[in-house]
């Protein structure tokens, strides 16, 4: 059995059980809610193109930059990423003191990392032996990492380290780091693209410019990573910046539903920003928290002396790298947290101004509803004299223009005494302000 043989039949099998489990995950009517402004598929082992469902492709595209700067379009298959990441020296010393192999688990358990087939045939392993192999193995390149660099499927922020290779996964670059190499995944994407030409002539540039200073490969294309990943937040954000505070300083002047709802939208986009940016801050605060992490970082070093083991403790390089542009994330979350509490404050600001407007609308219906009632028993008392009975009075001489201004006259008296007493009574009750 070839190690990459074996490895197909290792990532075939994984495969097989995350069908099973996705498939009894679907029986149970549970599904997953992803936004639609990404293009995304479920994480099932299946992609579908075309019309027609298949397995994920076995082949993945990227561009590959070598420690000269060179670069180049491939195509390399899942079992090459695999036996690349587990190549090497470091991987043979789990070999020894051991005794020999020979069952099929065995053979596969080593023919994915990489050791001579010759030996896997005619050899036995002893049960605490294998379990410190398995447990070893543990640290490599696994199939399921490889999910997290491929297109067809949801990346959440990360970066890995394994052995002999850092997983990167941020603000839609995907790459695999290796000592002497750089592999960047989902070439047809249009920001990729431009990425993938700045980092050719960077890489290139400090190799000239920094030869003397030996910098590791894997530090120059990480820190190359991070500074498009950095450069990408800060536009992003500073493009967002004036358009927000001109709308809120329009709003303290004038409130339109136009503005209202535009601030609705611009506040959704900063709460997308503000998630970016919260993680790739996880990220690195998550990455310098691990000094193991960060001392197997060091790949050239570790690849140039496998049997050396690394102190947990010596990553002074790495972590001022990190710390660096955690700063520059840190101030780019603070930046956005003082306009996400600015449109905060506007929000207040125009609740109170929109109850202003309610209030006064409340005392212009309470005062039309005291008027109302007022002239409703005035109308009452004129009904009286509507009515059609015999009075009196009626038969004098002008007897019926001496009532009629002296009812008009009572009536508004009443009306003015009773809508000044009335209104009072409100101010006093707070129905109405003074």
């Amino acid at each position: 059995m070839s190690a990459s043989s074996a490895v197909r039949d290792m990532e075939t099998s994984e495969d097989t059980q995350l069908d099973s489990q996705n498939s009894e995950h679907k029986s149970h009517g549970s599904a997953e809610c992803l936004p639609s402004n990404f293009n995304v598929e479920q994480d099932t082992g299946l992609s579908w193109g075309s019309g027609f469902g298949g397995r994920v492709t076995s082949e993945l595209e990227c561009f590959e930059f070598h420690a000269g700067g060179s670069k180049k379009l491939r195509t390399i298959s899942r079992s090459e990423v695999l036996l690349r990441a587990r190549e090497g020296r470091s991987v043979q010393q789990a070999l020894t003191g051991l005794e020999a192999l020979s069952s099929s688990s065995d053979v596969a358990l080593f023919g994915a990392a990489g050791i001579d087939d010759e030996r896997l045939k005619n050899e036995t392993l002893r049960k605490k032996d294998r379990k410190r192999i398995r447990r070893y193995l543990r640290g490599f390149l696994q199939p399921r990492d490889i999910r997290q660099v491929d297109p067809a499927f949801v990346a959440k922020p990360a970066i890995w380290v394994r052995r002999n290779v850092i997983v990167f996964s941020l603000e839609r670059l995907r790459a695999l780091i290796f000592a002497d190499a750089l592999l960047l995944f989902n070439p047809s994407e249009k920001r990729v693209q431009e990425a993938a030409e700045w980092l050719e002539k960077r890489l290139f540039r400090s190799r000239i410019y920094e030869e003397s200073d030996m910098e590791p490969f894997e530090f120059r294309a990480l820190e190359s990573l991070l500074i498009l990943v950095h450069e990408y937040l800060e536009k992003d954000l500073s493009d967002f910046e004036p358009v927000m505070y001109a709308l809120l300083s329009e709003l303290t002047r004038k409130l339109s539903a136009k503005r209202l709802e535009r601030l609705r939208i611009l506040k959704q986009d900063l709460n997308a920003l503000v998630t970016r940016i919260d993680g790739v801050q996880d990220v690195l605060q998550a990455l310098l928290e691990e000094d193991e992490d960060m001392s197997k970082m060091y790949l050239t070093e570790i690849a140039k002396n496998p049997n050396t083991p690394r102190s947990p403790l010596d990553h002074e390089e790495v972590e001022q790298m990190l710390e660096s542009y955690l700063y520059q994330v840190d101030d780019a979350m603070r930046r956005a947290e003082l306009l996400a509490a600015a449109v905060d404050d506007t929000e207040d600001l125009v609740n109170i101004q929109l109850g202003t407007l309610r209030n006064r609308l409340l005392v212009v219906d309470v005062t039309l509803n005291i008027m109302e009632a007022v002239f409703t028993g005035v109308g009452f008392i004129t009904g009286l004299f509507t009515m059609n009975i015999q009075a009196p009075f009626f038969k004098l001489d002008n007897g019926s223009t001496r009532w009629f201004i002296v009812v008009v006259v009572l009536n508004s008296s009443f009306a003015a005494i009773a809508l000044f007493i009335l209104i009072q009574w409100a101010r006093r009750a707070r129905y109405v302000n003074g």
